[in-house]
């Protein structure tokens, strides 16, 4: 019986590629959480990793407990996480025409 190329390589794993990889590749991180817009406020909502959410929903294994102005918090049983708007990066106005 033949395998079609994509059903093979599948199938095919890196044999020096140590234990802990191939469980940290099918593990999703919280870090990869990304807030990128807070909508409205009756109800807010908010889109994480493209999602749009409501307190109560989940992404991730992890449930949107709060929404704030430019922050949210997740909740993981006890573990939390806060979510803000434009992490990891600087946001500067635009310099003004002319100047």
């Amino acid at each position: 019986m033949a395998l079609s190329a994509p059903a093979l390589a599948a199938e095919l794993q890196d044999p020096t590629a140590p234990p802990q990889a191939k469980v940290a590749a099918k593990a999703t991180p919280a870090a990869s959480l990304k807030l990128s817009a807070v909508l409205g406020s009756k109800p807010a909502r908010v889109i994480i990793n493209g999602q749009v959410l409501a307190v109560g929903d989940s992404i991730q294994g992890w449930r949107l407990i709060q929404i704030k102005d430019d922050v949210v918090t997740l909740a993981q049983g006890q573990r939390r996480k806060m979510l803000t708007l434009f992490q990891g990066g600087v946001v500067t106005p635009a310099a003004k025409a002319g100047h």
